[in-house]
């Protein structure tokens, strides 16, 4: 077989091939000896009739589409193999006439992966968010632990902003009660706005055993049988509570802490925030630097290969959709939504991610990254670590076998990434100030463990 490539471009190849008359007739006896139970002749057993007597009655024809599906598969690989192109989705086929003894041809037209051309990135300027660690940034974290470890207490008074109070009610429009609009021993915090607007309000001031009525409005948000109501509730006080937090002291860094005063707890809080923070700025400056590579770089995505990475992204919003006990319907009901808007939403992602995955595997061929096999065993050694012990040999055994050179090529484009960084000039855009936020590091390593696998 010789195909014929006829044209190369704009990331789509046009490319021909045949079948000769012997492999298509090879191809019709397997697709006989395959379907041949289906059809039935007079004087035969099902299954038993002759291949010519076949044809004779349900005509010349009868197997060629099964036939040219069993030869097809080899043809295109081989073409394409022959000719050196590396599709992306699956060809569009174009075959000429079939006839018994004749060659088949057929005209192939695929998507191919582009040939990006990696832009002049060194001495470009990336922005980047200042980040800084502030006093309240400790004693937020201090405020955290004091409410974790806040004990609740009955209080004889009346009730005030913050406390938890229990109370039954029942929900009336005019002299109507409505359904939903009733319940016992419901616990409420006050200023949490877990209620709609008033309710919450008009119960301070009451007390443990009072019973009483309050007037509110429905909002006109509210669901449509509601929507805009007035409304009055019955309401029968239980039980009012405060929370009492504890004094941020040594007592309470003993508690939540290795250490025995306030002021050891506090700068070992401000030392893991200074680790998280540098985390976040790596991660920031790394995920800035690719986007910049992209930006001067050139690169077009084939439709084909930005839907097949849209089904991706669907897919995994279907698993994170799972785990919130959703169905993707039910999703897209919440949000008025159809598929057609979910997936245009996701575009814009899908091909930044692409662009991203396809320029960085090129600038690991230009600058000619390479890694040890022992770089390779010891990131696989470090993500093991981060399992139970049970767990690890398994994992191992799985990841040497089969993800080694994957978890290999990841190691090479965290160097080309890094390398290419060493080239760019970092500023810091002081007007986009960062709110500091503690960062999880083991979580980041166990997303890029993932992306990696």
């Amino acid at each position: 077989m010789s195909a014929v490539l006829v044209s190369k471009e704009n990331n789509q190849a046009v490319f021909t091939a045949e079948i000769s008359p012997e492999d298509f007739n090879k191809a019709i006896e397997t697709a006989y000896r395959k379907n041949r139970h289906h059809f039935t002749i007079p004087g035969f057993r099902k299954g038993k009739a002759p291949r010519r007597l076949l044809e004779a009655n349900y005509g010349e024809g009868l197997f060629y589409e099964d036939a040219l599906n069993e030869a097809l598969p080899d043809l295109y690989d081989n073409a394409v193999e022959e000719l050196g192109l590396y599709p992306v989705a699956h060809p569009d086929v174009d075959v000429d006439e079939m006839e018994k003894g004749k060659s088949v041809k057929i005209k192939f037209t695929v998507d191919l992966k582009p040939e990006p051309k990696v832009g002049d990135y060194k001495g470009a300027e990336v922005k980047v968010r200042p980040h800084a660690i502030h006093d309240e940034d400790v004693d937020r974290h201090i405020e955290a632990d004091r409410e974790a470890n806040a004990r609740i207490v009955p209080v004889e008074r009346e009730i005030q902003d913050g406390d938890i109070v229990t109370l039954d009610y029942k929900g009336f429009v005019g002299d109507e009660a409505f359904e939903g609009g009733e319940a016992q021993d419901q616990d409420i915090t006050i200023g949490s706005g877990q209620f709609i607007p008033g309710f919450e309000e008009k119960l301070v001031g009451h007390k443990e055993g009072e019973e009483f009525s309050i007037d509110v409005t429905f909002p006109e948000e509210y669901h449509e049988e509601l929507a805009g109501k007035d409304a009055r509730f019955d309401i029968v006080i239980k039980e009012v509570k405060e929370k009492q937090l504890p004094e941020a002291d040594d007592d309470l860094a003993m508690d939540v802490s290795d250490f025995d005063t306030m002021d050891e707890y506090k700068k070992d809080i401000r030392k893991n925030l200074e680790i998280d923070v540098e985390n976040r700025k790596r991660i920031e400056r790394e995920n800035a630097a690719v986007e910049k590579l992209v930006e001067v770089s050139e690169i077009d995505i084939p439709e084909s290969m930005i839907d097949h990475q849209i089904d991706h992204e669907v897919q995994d919003m279907e698993r994170e959709m799972a785990q919130m006990g959703l169905g993707m319907e039910q999703y897209m009901q919440i949000l008025q939504k159809s598929m057609d808007d979910v997936r245009a939403e996701l575009r814009p992602r899908a091909e930044q991610r692409l662009k991203a995955d396809l320029l960085l595997e090129q600038l690991v061929e230009d600058l000619a990254i390479e890694v040890e096999d022992s770089e390779i065993e010891d990131k696989i050694n470090e993500y093991a670590e981060q399992l139970p012990e049970e767990q690890r040999d398994e994992y191992l055994k799985f990841v040497m076998e089969s993800q080694k050179e994957s978890v290999g090529q990841s190691l090479k484009v965290q160097k080309a990434i890094e390398k290419m960084m060493e080239d760019m000039n970092f500023v810091e855009a002081e007007d986009e100030p960062v709110e500091v936020q503690e960062v999880d590091v083991e979580e980041n390593e166990e997303e890029k463990k993932n992306t990696e696998e």
